[in-house]
């Protein structure tokens, strides 16, 4: 094996068993030992309803499981639901593993593909693997992969990022078809991620940057892309199409959520036009102030908690940003300085000017609410620029006696630091020391011709401290209660009554915390479904609520403008006739006095033929005319047919679907939304697959100067 060969599988064979070192420290959250976090929690059953709705062959457009039923839009964008990779759970999933281990191996899995990614950038920018590899580490052990159990949304915008910033490195060494449509596959995964303008803001930073910086190439570069897009005319024709297919998703979103139809809590708090739009006081609340200050770089992580997902890197960090500090300047290292500094800058929110002026100027700051994330995807720039900064300082490394004064002088200022903290733990003090004498050991000669040896270490060295911070982390969370992961049905099952929380295995308290099937605090669905919960107590509403289906005898009309709780109460809590509605076309019936029908269950008079997230299909024979109140929420986009032919859906019960059936045999069918759509939906995921495929395809045709690792 040659000297390449054998520098190859060294590397290779480390960024395994990191990898592998890794995923183990992290195991209590696979097997539930420790519970994901509220948001973490939320994209693990979010993930699960979409299979399971796939599944069945619906693309979810409603969820009827919680809050009453709302558009799930809003739900389903956070996954980047569009991702090709996705099968990595899914398919293992109807196989029959069971979908905790399928989950996380996706949600592990898809994390590493953002590393190696990150290792294929250092290839191109830094001297080495041995560069690469290093970084690959110091960002694998950083705060990125607290994510994966504190807030998914943030590796779903972390990972097409560092891709997008492969693709164009390859793509401006030399414009091809393979790093183009790169490019393209990157920002598709972007728009369909849950707010594409954080990867926005950095990627206008970067740009920014370059433009100043490399003004004096700009038409030497331009007229490369010119001659790239004149020789493919198709490819970019196709690359723009793509990019307008997957930015459909998000707006339709968007004009779902900014419907008066639709509710948030965090809408109705800063009195914004749309759930998606937020307050300046909502996103100044994003403050990385809290969670980050230069003390808590070093102090105190012996009791960190879930604070540790917002920054966290090495320490060996530290004196390696030390000792460049004095270099040369290059171009690279003032983008990489340059972008995660704006991030600081808009992440302070309220302490400094910036994030003010950009809400005031710039559309898409009111649609951002977790301004912090912002900081999080600039972590990969201050890995780079450290590297590189360190890259200068090591190759002038000629001079020993100067480098060995200078790398003791930035150990023993970082030490100082150490110092002047109340809490620091052994591992720091132990990974500084270990740094100092192993680059002493190189600066001296000692280790030259033995970068298998220098190189080893210093990763070892690299990785005592956070295995020891993430070992505090596990032990500080590990107090949050152990969680029952769902292992029930892989089909949507429509109940006749609601369950109650630990009745169904696919049901726990952070989903329903009561049969009302209501997230207060976490309320997002139809505005008339939030106007009945906030006026009626839940408890007594549930008596009600745990029902989804009832037929009345007669309706009666209620001014919207002048409802009278009182006896909309006394109504619903003891399940009273008549049936409530705003329209008066929709007031009619008999027998007053006669008691709804409440299914309970399949009978002979009235049962479920055919449920989907999107619909609902019944048969019901009564000897008298009916109104059938679906207690799922209120929606204009739902429509209904009976016996085939069209009918119309009222808003009754304040809050819920009505519609009238005559006398004897009915076959109602209920959906929300357009089965197009749903097929448009389920084509636009086949094209995401197929893009994908054909990435890799042309990649392998130009091996030769596709190779970089």
């Amino acid at each position: 094996m040659t000297g390449q060969g054998r520098e190859r599988v060294w590397v290779y064979a480390i960024m395994v068993a990191a990898a592998l070192l890794w995923v183990v420290m992290f195991r209590p959250f696979y097997s539930g030992d420790i519970r994901l976090f509220p948001d973490g929690y939320s994209y693990f059953h979010w993930t699960k309803f979409y299979f399971d709705s796939i599944s069945a062959g619906s693309y979810p457009l409603w969820d009827p499981f919680v809050n009453w039923g709302f558009p799930v839009g809003f739900k389903i964008r956070f996954l980047g639901e569009f991702n090709p990779l996705l099968l990595i759970a899914f398919l293992p999933y109807k196989l029959g593993v069971p979908y905790p281990t399928a989950y996380f191996l996706y949600a592990v899995a898809y994390f590493f593909v953002g590393m190696f990614g990150f290792y294929l950038i250092c290839r191109r920018l830094l001297p080495g693997r041995w560069w690469a590899c290093f970084g690959f580490i110091l960002l694998l052990f950083s705060n990125l992969g607290i994510a994966i159990f504190f807030n998914y949304c943030e590796v779903v915008l972390l990972v097409p990022g560092i891709w997008f910033f492969y693709f164009w490195l390859r793509f401006h060494e030399r414009p091809a078809r393979a790093p183009f449509l790169g490019i393209i596959f990157s920002l598709m995964l972007i728009l369909v991620s849950y707010m594409p303008f954080y990867f926005i803001t950095v990627f206008g930073a970067f740009a920014a940057a370059a433009l100043v910086l490399y003004a004096t190439r700009l038409r030497e570069i331009f007229a490369g892309y010119g001659q790239f897009i004149a020789r493919h005319p198709v490819l970019i024709a196709t690359g723009a199409a793509l990019l307008i297919a997957a930015a459909a998703p998000g707006y339709i979103t968007y004009r779902e959520t900014s419907s008066t139809e639709f509710s948030y809590v965090h809408r109705q708090a800063d009195s914004e036009d749309s759930a998606v739009t937020t307050g300046i006081s909502m996103v100044n609340a994003g403050s990385i102030l809290g969670p980050l200050t230069p003390r808590k770089l070093f102090d105190g992580l012996r009791y960190t908690d879930n604070y540790l997902s917002y920054y966290f890197l090495s320490i060996i960090i530290y004196p390696m940003l030390l000792m460049g500090l004095f270099q040369p300047l290059s171009r690279r290292l003032v983008i990489c300085f340059f972008v995660p500094a704006v991030m600081m800058l808009i992440t302070l929110t309220d302490a400094a000017p910036v994030l003010e002026f950009l809400y005031e100027r710039v559309f898409y700051f009111r649609l951002i609410r977790n301004i912090f994330y912002l900081f999080y995807l600039a972590v990969p720039f201050v890995v780079l620029f450290v590297l590189l900064q360190w890259q200068v300082w090591w190759t002038d490394i000629a001079r020993r006696r100067t480098a060995a004064i200078w790398v003791t002088g930035c150990c023993l200022a970082t030490g100082g630091m150490l110092l002047g903290c109340d809490e620091v733990l052994p591992s720091q003090y132990i990974a500084l020391g270990l740094f100092w004498a192993t680059v002493m050991l190189r600066v001296s000669g000692r280790l030259d011709g033995r970068d298998e040896i220098f190189w080893t270490g210093l990763i070892v060295i690299t990785l005592i401290q956070p295995v020891s911070v993430y070992r505090h982390y596990l032990s500080n969370v590990k107090d949050d209660r152990a969680t029952v992961y769902p292992r029930g049905t892989q089909t949507p099952v429509f109940f006749y009554q609601r369950p109650r929380a630990g009745q169904d295995p696919d049901f726990t308290d952070d989903v329903m915390p009561e049969n009302s099937g209501f997230l207060e605090e976490k309320f997002a669905g139809t505005a008339p479904a939030a106007l009945l919960q906030q006026q009626l107590p839940a408890d007594r509403l549930s008596a009600y609520t745990q029902y989804k289906i009832m037929l009345y005898t007669n309706a009666a009309v209620m001014d919207p403008k002048r409802i009278a709780w009182p006896a909309v109460g006394a109504r619903l809590f003891e399940i009273l006739p008549p049936a409530i509605v705003f329209e008066q076309d929709a007031a009619a019936g008999s027998l007053s006095g006669q008691r709804p029908y409440v299914a309970r269950g399949e009978s002979p008079r009235m049962t479920v033929t055919g449920f989907g997230v999107n619909h609902i299909t019944l048969h019901t024979d009564f000897p008298d005319r009916r109104f059938l109140v679906y207690n799922d929420s209120y929606h204009s986009g739902w429509r209904a047919k009976v016996n085939g032919r069209v009918a119309p859906v009222y808003q009754a019960n304040i809050a819920f679907k009505g519609l009238w059936l005559e006398p004897g045999e009915n076959t109602v069918h209920m959906r929300y939304g357009s089965r197009w759509l749903e097929i448009c939906y389920f084509l636009l995921t086949a094209v995401f697959a197929a893009v994908m495929v054909l990435i890799a395809v042309w990649f392998r045709r130009d091996r030769g100067s596709a190779a970089c690792g």
